[in-house]
């Protein structure tokens, strides 16, 4: 396997390479849902018994997070930062992402669509990350929580600055904060599992077309993440367009294969480099780029 990483970066690889190891778990069970679900709670209570003991008696509502219009792992990352914060406060969590229905199995989901905020500061950990820690840091100082229900959304979660900043906080609130790394995936399967239907439908279906796939051969896996990256924004009359995008709602303009041609390019060499003649499995929010890579490499 050779990973391209043509487009895109991240500031927290840590914590982003522990997404992708979770969505991996999800997809290596070699059986069906139920073996691998009741492998995964064995786990969960031999290397994370903490997680039954986290307490949420500091009183209040809960508070809910409000996914920000992302990718998968971005969503997972800031949605252990809202766990952590709520952890903090001694208050229970709940999850508003209607879009993760019959997809992602939410331990607490919260259907209230208007959730009240605070300021920005203390609402969003994306634009306004610096005062947003420094918000949090006071409250964690200070021990004074908001008593009301309250939102928290971002992108890009904090876990790396917490862990490094306020272990001890974290300590002392019931998290075994030892290793940042095996908390946030004792913590992220509390709150979010893959849902039977999607393991039925959409993985189980994958893994036996790329078993398949790769016994007649190599295979190469395209992740094209076409977001809202202002590269790919036209000028159409005047006026700036974002490409046709599902998970970001965007459908203003249609992009090929040319405009992603870094991430084919290094596609294409990774082919060479096995061997050639590979079958390629293609993965993109776009799908007018998705129907340009099933016309140009039938």
């Amino acid at each position: 396997w050779r990973s391209c990483r043509c487009l895109g970066s991240r500031k927290n690889g840590a914590i982003g390479s522990m997404m992708k190891l979770w969505l991996c778990a999800a997809a290596a069970a070699t059986a069906n849902y139920a073996e691998h679900s009741a492998e995964r709670l064995q786990t969960q209570r031999d290397k994370c018994p903490w997680t039954a003991a986290i307490k949420n008696d500091g009183g209040g509502d809960e508070i809910a997070y409000e996914r920000a219009p992302t990718g998968l792992a971005d969503i997972f990352s800031s949605m252990l930062t809202a766990f952590w914060y709520a952890t903090l406060a001694r208050r229970p969590l709940a999850v508003h992402w209607p879009e993760s229905i019959n997809t992602v199995d939410i331990a607490r989901r919260t259907q209230y669509n208007r959730p009240h905020r605070l300021n920005a500061n203390e609402t969003y950990f994306k634009r306004t990350t610096e005062n947003f820690k420094a918000n949090l840091e006071r409250r964690i100082t200070t021990g004074d929580w908001p008593r009301g229900r309250w939102t928290l959304s971002g992108n890009r979660g904090i876990s790396g600055w917490l862990f490094a900043n306020h272990r001890h906080a974290l300590n002392a609130s019931g998290v075994d904060a030892r290793d940042a790394i095996h908390a946030a995936g004792c913590a992220l399967y509390m709150l979010a599992r893959p849902h039977v239907q999607a393991y039925e439908k959409t993985v189980a279906p994958l893994l036996a077309k790329l078993e398949t796939a790769k016994k007649k051969g190599p295979v190469v896996c395209v992740h094209a993440r076409t977001g809202l990256m202002p590269e790919l924004r036209r000028v159409d009359n005047g006026k700036r367009t974002r490409p046709d995008d599902e998970m970001h709602g965007t459908r203003s303009s249609s992009i090929t294969i040319d405009d992603v041609r870094g991430v084919v390019n290094c596609a294409q060499d990774a082919e060479r480099e096995a061997g050639g003649a590979a079958s390629w499995f293609i993965a993109a929010d776009s799908a007018s780029l998705r129907a340009d890579f099933a016309e140009k490499f039938p």
